[in-house]
């Protein structure tokens, strides 16, 4: 509930279904009060709404089943237990999933194949452009503000190197116990770590290797969104976070009492909502905000995401007006942003051949300049990653014919 995608949950009302959805799948899987055919009947309705609420989430859930099925085969510490996710379920999801994202929706499916294809080129490997922004944050780069910044940094990897703590210890558990090295262990609290259900674990276990990929494999945390990624694992790495917590406080509070420092028993506690208060006041903004960065949505009505997610009056009203009055054998010249609106406000099919800008065509077209790009005259390009000037601004004007105009929405006709 700390992440931003939940705070700005309104504007993502897909997502935030699907994520319900993908909750609710992954509570059924760790009960062990329901039968166990009733487990499998409500995965797969879960599932499949899954699917029709939002593509990604769908792709991460149904990679999730995956690594569930196998590692249940292959860690076998319970010969009579049977998972519930089995082959035929997700060779069913599967087939279902291209059904509906290649057949019906069309666009989805080709999308990812289309993200996977250019995972493994060599040369884009190491490049921060086929990273997400925040990724390339991350590593201490491209920082708005060096102590702020700085400090959410810090915050961001101590959540991190928790979840993969936490995910750690719990594996090794569920492999072996044996094997779960004394010095973990004696800086846990004691509790019984058999009521965490194996599929729980191992869908932790899944979870940490997801985010490894997005992060180490190039245009993935672009195509699905890196924030967004992180929230919906949330439902299953936010309980490892307190494992990896606890462990590090304890290690901490050690050293303080070495050096002769008393803490109390509850310092555990306190360092660990410390940690998470800190983490929810950075993805809220508020650090920034207090130091003059008017960049979160929350307090402000400016910046670039305000721009992404707002949508004026006078765009809603002239997209509407243009779906009226619109030829439909041509087609429209708009940023992203403007596809968005369009789509949204106006119903315009997403068939509808749009292009940006900055492409030259000679085909007719209306251009529609949304109420930032006529004050700005600026673009927001393709990906949603940054504005580029509207170079071609005042060639537009004099080539072309203004069919309406409100107070900063405008739409012209291309003739040539």
């Amino acid at each position: 509930m700390s992440q931003m995608t939940f705070l700005i949950s309104s504007a993502q009302s897909r997502t935030v279904i699907a994520i319900l959805f993908f909750g609710l799948s992954l509570m059924v899987l760790c009960s062990k009060e329901i039968e166990y055919s009733k487990i499998k009947l409500l995965i797969i309705i879960f599932s499949i709404i899954i699917i029709f609420s939002h593509y990604s989430t769908s792709y991460i859930h149904l990679v999730l089943y995956v690594g569930v099925a196998l590692l249940s085969y292959f860690i076998k510490n319970n010969q009579k237990y049977h998972s519930p996710i089995t082959i035929a379920t997700i060779l069913f999801l599967f087939t279902f999933m291209y059904f509906w994202f290649s057949i019906i929706t069309k666009g989805a499916f080709n999308g990812a194949i289309s993200v996977l294809n250019n995972v493994f080129i060599i040369d884009t490997f190491l490049s921060e452009n086929t990273r997400a922004p925040e990724l390339v944050q991350l590593l201490g780069k491209n920082l708005q503000d060096p102590i702020i910044s700085g400090l959410n940094l810090i915050i961001q990897w101590l959540v991190l190197i928790c979840i993969y703590t936490g995910i750690l210890i719990l594996f090794l558990f569920l492999i072996k116990k044996q094997i779960v090295p004394k010095f973990f262990f004696d800086r846990l609290p004691d509790f019984n770590y058999s009521a965490f259900y194996r599929e729980f674990i191992i869908l932790g276990f899944c979870c940490g290797i997801i985010l490894a990929i997005v992060v180490i494999l190039p245009n993935i945390s672009k195509s699905f969104d890196i924030a967004r990624t992180f929230t919906i694992l949330s439902v299953i790495t936010s309980c490892f976070f307190v494992i990896g917590a606890i462990f590090y406080s304890n290690l901490f509070r050690e050293i303080l009492i070495y050096n002769k420092i008393l803490t109390p028993k509850y310092f555990v506690s306190v360092i660990i909502v410390f940690i998470v208060t800190l983490n929810f006041l950075f993805n809220a903004g508020i650090p920034h905000q207090l130091v003059g960065h008017r960049d979160t949505i929350i307090f402000n009505s400016e910046g670039e995401y305000y721009n992404q997610t707002i949508v004026h009056d006078q765009d809603h009203y002239g997209s509407i007006w243009l779906k009226s009055k619109m030829d439909n054998n041509n087609g429209i010249t708009t940023d992203q942003m403007g596809k968005i609106i369009l789509m949204s406000q106006a119903l315009i099919n997403q068939t509808t051949q749009f292009s940006e800008l900055l492409v030259n065509s000679n085909q007719q077209n209306y251009i529609f300049f949304t109420h930032y790009m006529t004050n700005n005259k600026k673009f927001l390009n393709q990906w949603r990653e940054s504005y580029q000037d509207i170079k071609t601004y005042d060639r537009i004007i004099e080539m072309n014919n203004k069919i309406y105009s409100t107070k900063s929405t405008e739409i012209w006709f291309k003739t040539m």
